[in-house]
């Protein structure tokens, strides 16, 4: 019973990772769309998106705005959190 919260903690995050193990390869697939098995693979998008100056600066926004509101909820937060751990 002391081992219950680990091992629904280890199938919540496969559940939630488990899919990357998908999408990460066929995002370097030649079809439009996905498809299985990729028909080949390319890096083409990638360099469409890394050379594309709009897709960069938007990504660039949602870098600072994750990190912009990271940074007071951990400030106000995070105390909160060790309090409650540390206290019995």
């Amino acid at each position: 019973m002391r081992h219950l919260p680990l091992v629904l903690a280890a199938l919540v995050a496969t559940f939630l990772v488990a899919p990357m193990a998908i999408i990460v390869p066929m995002s370097f697939s030649k079809a439009i769309s996905f498809e299985f098995p990729p028909p080949g693979y390319w890096t083409g998008y990638y360099a469409q998106y890394f050379s594309s100056e709009p897709w960069l600066d938007a990504t660039a926004n949602s870098f600072i705005i994750a990190f912009g509101s990271m940074n007071p909820a951990s400030n106000r937060l995070g105390p909160c959190g060790w309090r409650s751990r540390t206290r019995v």
